[in-house]
């Protein structure tokens, strides 16, 4: 069961990369950074999941978390909505 949630979440990761990605960048980071996030979500996330949630949806929070971490780790104070607009 449990490989079977790992499978899923990593295919999800595959499958969704772009979007995911652009959930990190609209949180201010580069394309770069925006990949590495996204890994490091999943790698969160695959550390405690919750297979009551919607796998989609978990991993964007993770990502959107782990992307404001960076780019408060990279002293960015960059305005969410501000990034968000520039991703349109």
């Amino acid at each position: 069961a449990m490989t079977d949630l790992y499978d899923r979440l990593a295919e999800l990761a595959r499958t969704e990369r772009r979007a995911l990605s652009a959930v990190a960048r609209a949180e201010g980071l580069t394309p770069e950074e925006a990949v590495e996030c996204v890994q490091d979500a999943l790698v969160t996330l695959l550390g405690r999941p919750d297979e009551g949630s919607p796998l989609l949806a978990a991993l964007k929070v993770t990502v959107r978390n782990a992307a404001r971490n960076a780019r408060r780790r990279h002293g960015r104070s960059r305005d969410s909505a501000r990034a968000r607009a520039e991703q349109a």
